[in-house]
């Protein structure tokens, strides 16, 4: 099987196309405050959620944005410390969504996943 056209241009960050069978169950290896340039120019400071599993050679982060942060909490807890997350697994899906006017494919975190395997 040959290379992708996306290949040629791998993102750093997770996206939709990045999941699917065998790359939806991840574990969180660390997460880090990155600062990103946004849709309308502007910089912002935001969380990126790292994992331990690779995606092809990379190394991929998926930026936590509201949803993705209320649903770790909604999984591990509002008490729950940075390094407590380290080692746990999420379950990872894709959605459509809205992004500037314009439909595309997002990437979620399971909240009502339920597995004794997200406990480490």
């Amino acid at each position: 099987m040959g290379r992708k056209l996306a290949d040629l241009y791998p993102a750093k960050y997770l996206r939709a196309r990045d999941i699917g069978p065998g790359k939806d169950v991840l574990t969180i290896e660390f997460i880090n405050a990155e600062t990103m340039r946004q849709n309308d120019g502007s910089v912002a400071t935001k969380p990126v959620v790292y994992f331990k599993e690779k995606f092809g050679e990379q190394t991929k982060g998926l930026v936590l944005n509201k949803t993705n942060y209320n649903a770790l909490l909604e999984l591990f807890g509002e008490e729950v410390e940075l390094d407590d997350l380290v080692g746990k697994k999420v379950k990872l899906t894709t959605v459509k969504v809205d992004v500037a006017g314009k439909t595309t494919s997002g990437v979620r975190i399971a909240s009502d996943w339920v597995s004794d395997k997200r406990k480490k």
